[in-house]
Formats: C-alpha cells, structure tokens, sequence
C-alpha cells in the first residue's frame, strides 16, 4: 500500500523541516512525496494525534498559485465521503499556501489497473461511487476537468474507499480562465472531445466523458483511445468511436453496454446530464454477478444475456424468526408451480398472470421472497418490478402503478424533482432510444416526476382533458414494457393487490392483453376479498390463480423443531401445531411465545396480536399505535409530531431499537423524506392490532396531525393527504386535495368522494376547494353536486 498519489523523493531540499509546526497545530512527520504542484507531507494533529496530509505549494507555473487556491476553495466547501475531506489551509511566511486534508492509505485506481481489469460488478460500484461524488460538484457547477485513474485513490485498495482528488484545474461557475486560449487543459484519452478542441463551455458532461473512458478501461483493460502519441491520441478521442464494450466484453449486461456507448458520445448532448444522471442510471441498472454463470437447467432463462433489476424490497436474503434464519417448508408444490408458469411465460414469449390468494399470516409475501430468490439464484437476466398497495392510497389513480415504476426506474420520492426527470428520462431512453422521450414525458405523471408543460407540446394538450391523458399514460405504459420485454423478461410483483386502485388494475389488464407475446410475467399477492373489489379479475387473460392451503402439520412441526430445537418438548411443539391451525404468521408467533417461556398461548391470531401488543412497554406501544395512523410504513418524525413532548428522542430510538429486536417492526434502506428515517410493520396484521388499539378521538386527531406532518415534509400523492384530513375532521384541507387529485385524474372515482356523508353533512359550498371540486366531477362524469 502506498499513501497518497505522489512520487517519492526528488524535486530538491525539502521546502520545510520534519518537525516544523503549521498553523500552531499540524507538526511535519516526514516528506511523503512530490505532487504536480508542490509537495506532500504527513502530518500529525498535535491536539488528537490524528495522521493527516499537508500540501505546500511550490514555486512554479504563473498560474499555478490560482490552481491551488482554486482547489482549496472548492475542497474547503465540499462535503462527500468520495470526496478528498479538507480539514484547513494556511500560508507559510514565506508566502507560499498550504493545505491540510485527510490522510489516505491504500492507491490510486491507476496503480491497480495495473495488475489487470476489474470485473464487471466491481466496475459498476466504482462508477456509482465517482458519479455521486461528481454529481455533487456538478449540482455546484463544478467540473473538475481532469477524472482519470491516477485522480481516483482507493482507499485501503478498497472500491467503496474511492475519493476523487486533484481539482487544480476544475472550473468554478463564474471563474476567469486559468489558460491561455489555445492550450489544452486535461489528460489526453481521458479528456472530452469539447475541452481537446478548447471550446468554451465546457460543462458537467465533459466530466461524464472522461468518466466513461475510466470505466472502460476499467472493464476491458485497454485505453478507449490509445495511441503512441499525443496527437494519435487526440485524434482518436475527436473522430474514432472505441470498440463496443460487449465485444470485448460478453458477460457485460447490454444495459451497462448502453449507458457507456452514451457518455463516450463525441457530442455533449448524447450524454447523460451531470454525473447524478450517471448514478440514477446505475441506480435502475443491474446488479451484476461477477462470478461465472452457472450451468443453467433448461427451464432456465436462455437467449443472449439480459440484465437483472432485483429491487431489496422483495429479496433481501434468509428470513429470520428469533433472529435465525428459517426454511421454506410446506409451500414446496406451489412454489414449483409458480417457477413452471415463469417458465413457460419466458420460453414460450407469452404474458402470464398468476393470482397468489391468501387469508393474511398464510404465507404470501414469504412465497414471492422465495420465487425471486429462486430466480436470482439462477444468474438469469431479468428485470423485477415491485410495488405494494396500501389502504390509504386506494383512491390514488395509477398509484400502485407509479409505484412499481419508481422502483423500476430506481426514482426515490425524497430526491429533488429534476433528479428524478432526469433519472425517469435515462432509465426510459436507455431502452427506446430518442423515442422514449415521450414516453418518459407521459410516465412522470404518475411517478411522481413531472416534466414542464413548456417542454412538451402533447403533455400540454393531454393535461387539458384527463380522458386523453388517461389514453396517453397506457399508451406510453405500454410502449415501455413492450421495451423492457424485447431485451429482458419483466416480473411485476404486486403485493396487497385487494387495497390497489382500479386504474392499476386496469392498465395492467391491458399490458396482458397488448403485450401477450412478450414474456411478461405478473405475481399479484392478495386477500380472497380482492373478488369482491375487482370481480372478474383479468378474467379474460391467461391468469392462474393459486390458492394458499393451511401448512399442513408436518410442515409446521419441522418450523417448531427447528427453530425451538430438541429442547422443546413433544406436547409443546403439538400444541403449538394445533393452536396455529396451519396460518404461518400465526405459528411464528406462537413459537416466539414458547421461547419466550409464556405458560398461557393465545387461541386466535387476533388474541395473538393483542396479546404481543399489550406485553410491550409503554413507549413501543405508544409508538405503534403512532405508527399505525400513517399505514404500514412510518417514520420516527411523524410518529414524534403524533406524540408530542410525551415522548423524548431517546427514548423513541431506545422503543424503536427494542421493536426491531423483537422483530415487530423493520428498517428501511431507503426513505421518501430526506434526513427521515423510515420503518415498516413486520406484518399487516401487527398494524391493524396497533391500529385497533387507538380510539375514535385519538384516532381523529392522529390523522390530522399524520396529515399536516405530511403535508409539510412534500408528500407528493394529493389522495393520501385527503385521506389524512378527511379522516381527521378536516373537511375544507380534504377538498382541496380531492380537487388536487381529480384535477390529475386519469379515470379514478376520487373525485365522487364529495358524494360522501360526511361532506353532505357540512356546509362547504363558500369553500373554492369544493366548488372546484363539484365542477371536476362532473366534468368527469363521477357524479352531480348534490
């Protein structure tokens, strides 16, 4: 390992003494080496002890004070953990600036290309982790100008250590030039073709450019220009396009392949925006395996190779009771019908849709963990949609639909809006091509990222006229998936599919017809009251449904043996057998009670529930019934609006420690709400016990109070904060988010909920909100002003 990216030795006498002090603070331990523009020292902060590194400029270049104070001011406002940490800065008496930043162990990526490519996985993360970092300078409106291997430390020889280092001669907004015109700033082979040629303008993308031609080199262990000469070189970069990656590369997903071919592009507006479109690429992109493909069965999934999209949500790795991890038992048959009907959808390109019907606590989420696991296992290409339906965004139009996008398309509702535009529009044009722009345009209205009516003419006439829109969104739904499927088989996986809204449930009806020829495959997991909402449900498409039987007692006595051990006795694991009667959720918890040495073993899975609840102290039970007002998933912010002073910080994280310990309640990866942590009910059935709990008073206000806390943060679903208020007594804030919502419709009954009894019983005719309403529904058709 070598500390920093410097020569050793030569440049003369060193400019100070090992030992000096700077700054009264930073005590020289020894010369590391010589950089570019001066020297490199390790430090010692005399205060903590702590190794640092200490950079002196050197008498050189007229311009070469400007470059250094230029990356002192750019590091010295910076913050990105891939990015160099400035720590302080000084100027000797002699003159001559000093910078002080952390130290780093390990090398720089140049050094370990050296010993050969990096896989295909490993290249991947280290380009999500430089495009995040320059991402970041770009939101600035810095472009550093000068990515290239030897700019790239990775520390501890480490992938995810990477910090990008060395902005000398980045370009500051608003910044003088630092050259003559005419002189070329950058790397040759690495630079773009914009900053060879000396045009002005130079933005974010020239860096995008230069990080496309690290990663292939990365990949393919060659230059993507080489050349003996510094003119052969530039030549090259101008005018000769490098191989393609999968030429040189087969095992590459064609995916990747795409994205490169994009940010190697000669002109600047075929490449991805800034380098957080570059990271909201990878985000939708492919988690690639970089061990050798197995040897697949013949069901398996055959053809040339097709990317994987795994979302966390669904396939995290072995479930766990009593924190050990459990066998699949009992669900063997229909598991294996399940992967026979993937299968033949895939082998035989024709859309199918399977219907996993289910009382709660049966087993239905568990079996759609082990189906995509199952399907992982087998290092086939596949794209994997994931959305759940709640009961609060029933009336949402197309929400559970937006929702399986999102996850499609790696769009997180906490980021900024452009960045999820532009992550929709790389996603999307990565697929189709130019043509996806429209595409993307239609799709933003239901994921939560809408493009300006000024940038789209057909976006402008369809917002007029939610029929047409309506028509517009399946179109481009449509065109997609078609897409997806002609590159990849696409799993659509909806669970809680009785809560989703009709339009959902629709416009996948028509995907199964229009797109029947394509391997696209849907798992619905439901309650057999999803009949009664959607009766004749895709009855015309080729649709199995799959009935979940009771675990049979041999199945379940293997999960009480194998989780309690030998210890437990033989009337105990009977016991519990009988009392589950085969209802999965309900014999884990009654294992989780023998452990736990409960003489007395609650006979119903409601009395199950009640009793878990009620064993929990007062705090964590404050807290779930909190946490049930926003549905499945919460966050400790909005609980905390919803409890007031009555409960600390601390003692909130403690409760929160403690339910996760005991398995009730689960931590997100990801939040909605930026600086929110968000959390999940382990099971529906331990929300609806907590909810159950509050009552009629409580329960009002806790909506109001979930709704303005909402509210507040940016939630995006106008529906969701109808609900809240409506169901918190607040009538006038409910309209408007009705009208809100019916304004967007896309053929959604939201707009008839002014027909309601509590709307009748309340004088809202002087409120603007309603009388928009009462217009909207009727132009609608959803219903006349009462």
């Amino acid at each position: 390992m070598v500390a920093w990216p410097v020569r050793v030795g030569g440049g003369g006498k060193p400019m100070l003494g090992i030992g000096e002090t700077l700054g009264g603070r930073y005590e020289l331990v020894r010369l590391a080496g010589t950089g570019g523009m001066g020297e490199i020292y390790e430090a010692r902060e005399c205060s903590t002890g702590k190794r640092l590194a200490v950079k002196v400029l050197r008498a050189g270049p007229d311009d070469a004070a400007a470059r250094f104070e230029r990356e002192t001011a750019i590091l010295s406002t910076s913050s990105h953990p891939h990015i160099v940490r400035y720590v302080a800065r000084g100027v000797l008496p002699s003159g001559e600036p000093w910078l002080v930043m952390e130290w780093l162990e390990g090398e720089d990526l140049a050094s370990r290309l050296r010993r050969g490519p990096l896989g295909v996985a490993e290249g991947v993360r280290l380009l999500r982790a430089a495009a995040e970092a320059l991402g970041a300078m770009h939101a600035r409106g810095v472009v550093h100008r000068d990515v290239k291997p030897g700019n790239l430390f990775l520390v501890g020889g480490r992938i995810e250590g990477l910090k990008v280092l060395d902005f000398g001669i980045a370009q500051l907004p608003g910044a003088s030039r630092l050259t003559d015109t005419g002189l070329i700033l950058g790397t040759p082979g690495y630079m773009a073709p914009e900053q060879a040629r000396d045009r002005e303008g130079v933005d974010a993308r020239a860096d995008v450019f230069s990080l496309g031609a690290v990663l292939f080199e990365c990949l393919t262990g060659q230059r993507a220009f080489p050349g003996a000469t510094f003119l052969a070189v530039l030549s090259k970069t101008l005018f000769d396009e490098p191989p393609r990656l999968r030429a040189l590369v087969p095992r590459a997903p064609e995916g990747l392949e795409m994205l490169l071919a994009r940010m190697l592009s000669k002109h600047p507006e075929g490449r991805p925006a800034d380098g957080r479109a570059v990271a909201a690429a990878l985000s939708t992109s492919w988690l690639v395996d970089d061990a050798p493909a197995k040897e697949r069965p013949r069901s398996a999934l055959t053809g040339s190779e097709r990317r994987t999209v795994v979302r966390r949500q669904i396939a995290e790795g072995p479930r766990l009771l009593l924190g050990k991890p459990t066998p699949y038992v009992g669900r063997e048959r229909d598991l294996a019908l399940a992967l026979q009907l993937f299968d033949e959808c895939v082998e035989d390109g024709v859309a199918q849709g399977v219907l996993v019907v289910a009382p709660p606590g049966m087993g239905k989420s568990r079996l759609a963990h082990e189906f995509v696991r199952e399907l992982r296992a087998r290092s086939g290409f596949l794209s994997i949609w994931h959305a759940r339906a709640d009961l609060l965004r029933q009336s949402s139009a197309l929400g559970l639909l937006g929702q399986a996008l999102r996850s499609a398309c790696g769009l997180r509702e906490g980021l900024p809006l452009e960045a999820r535009r532009e992550a929709l529009l790389a996603r999307i044009t990565e697929r189709m091509g130019p043509a996806g722009r429209p595409v993307a345009e239609m799709l933003g209205e239901i994921t939560s990222a809408p493009f300006p009516n000024a940038e789209s003419a057909q976006l402008r006439e369809a917002r007029k006229n939610a029929q047409l829109l309506a028509e517009r969104i399946q179109d481009a739904w449509l065109s997609f998936v078609q897409a997806e499927c002609s590159a990849a088989p696409v799993l659509l996986v909806l669970d809680d599919l009785q809560w989703s809204d009709r339009p959902t449930v629709q416009i996948v009806d028509a995907a199964l017809r229009e797109c029947g020829s394509a391997p696209l495959f849907v798992l619905a997991l439901a309650r057999p009251e999803v009949h009664d909402a959607f009766p004749n449900l895709w009855s015309k498409r080729r649709l199995y449904e799959l009935r979940l039987r009771k675990l049979g007692p041999k199945a379940s006595e293997e999960l009480v043996r194998h989780v309690l051990g030998d210890a437990a006795s033989e009337e105990t694991v009977t016991r519990i057998c009988a009392l589950s009667d085969g209802n999965a959720f309900y014999l884990e918890e009654l294992i989780r009670a023998a452990e736990e040495k409960q003489t007395t073993l609650p006979a119903t899975v409601v009395s199950m529930v009640q009793s878990r609840l009620a064993q929990l102290d007062g705090p964590a039970r404050r807290i779930l019934r909190a946490a049930s007002i926003f549905g499945e998933t919460f966050w400790p912010g909005g609980v905390a609006a919803l409890l007031g002073a009555s409960l600390h910080a601390s003692e909130m994280q403690d409760a929160l420690a403690r339910l996760m310990e005991g398995e009730l309640i689960a931590k997100a990866h990801e939040s909605r709400f930026p600086g929110e942590e968000e959390f999940r009910f382990r099971h529906a059935l331990l929300r609806e016990g907590a909810s159950s709990m509050l009552l009629g008073e409580d329960r009002a206000l806790g909506h109001l109070l979930a709704g303005e806390w909402l509210e507040r943060h940016g939630e995006q679903d106008p529906t969701v904060l109808a609900e809240h208020f409506e169901r918190g007594g607040d009538l006038e804030r409910a309209c408007h988010y009705h009208a809100r919502a019916a304004e967007r419709s896309t053929g959604d009954t939201t707009a008839a909920r002014i027909e309601g009894p509590a709307f009748r019983r309340n004088s809202l005719e002087d409120v603007p909100a309603y009388r928009r309403l009462l217009a909207l529904a009727e132009e609608l058709g959803l219903g006349e002003a009462p």
